[in-house]
């Protein structure tokens, strides 16, 4: 009896697309709200977070950080939209699916962090100065930097997963789509993110950009039925027992 084909996703599942296209918007909110964490038009300051965060308003630090810890927990739903296209790997799909929600889960706490940091940087304006501001700035990077790692680490193994089902052909995504792999986009935009204008933009937002890509191009590529891959075909047909008879047989 032949074997069955790669496990393709239904796409007429509306739960499919809905998760699919909630994943995206929740990621276009995080666009927003990193933002409104932290934006500033002064260059200087760019990729010096602390001096960031005292030029960002109170309000913004809180609306920024509520809006983020929300939307990227919520936008953790694109993983699984994402891990039922490489069902044909089930191994590499739960790997996936474990390490992406992991890495959203710390990417929400790490980005929770902000409002004390930013806190901190305003703690004069406020009217609550804090006696040695920095030490206890210092101090408090340090977990800071363990939550982040923590959160890149998990990305990393998740799109090593992603990009061994995909380019193994037995997904329900073409080999090109090894393309869309997430630290691959993080990569390029954190490039960017050194290149002006453009560093206003994509230094603050590289991580939910990445996220918009991903979750965009995984939503269009699972919208419609797709065929199970060639490899899958070829392994089903090298199984399939042959009883009809040749001419060398009569």
């Amino acid at each position: 009896m032949a074997s069955e084909s790669a496990s393709v996703p239904d796409p007429a599942s509306s739960r499919l697309r809905f998760a699919g296209c909630l994943a995206i918007a929740m990621a276009c909110m995080g666009v927003i709200a990193d933002l409104l964490l932290q934006y500033t038009n002064n260059q200087a300051h760019l990729h010096d977070v602390p001096a960031v965060l005292a030029d960002v308003p109170v309000w913004r630090l809180y609306a920024g950080t509520i809006l983020g810890v929300w939307v990227f927990a919520l936008a953790s739903v694109g993983v699984w939209h994402a891990s039922v296209g490489l069902a044909g790997s089930p191994r590499l799909a739960r790997a996936f699916l474990v390490t992406g929600l992991l890495a959203y889960a710390w990417g929400a706490a790490f980005h929770g962090t902000f409002l004390f940091a930013g806190l901190l940087a305003h703690s004069a304006e406020i009217g609550s100065p804090v006696a040695h501001a920095a030490a206890l700035r210092d101090a408090f990077q340090a977990g800071q930097v363990a939550v982040g790692a923590g959160s890149g680490l998990m990305l990393v193994v998740a799109s090593a997963c992603y990009a061994w089902a995909v380019t193994s052909g037995a997904t329900a995504y073409p080999r090109w789509a090894v393309a869309l792999t997430p630290a691959l986009s993080y990569i390029v935009l954190t490039v960017i993110g050194f290149v002006p204008p453009l560093d206003l933009i994509f230094a603050p937002t590289t991580f939910s950009v990445m996220s918009v890509i991903f979750f965009t191009g995984s939503t269009l590529l699972l919208w419609y039925p797709l065929q199970p891959s060639v490899a899958a075909k070829r392994d089903q047909s090298d199984r399939r027992p042959s009883c009809a008879p040749t001419e060398r047989d009569e």
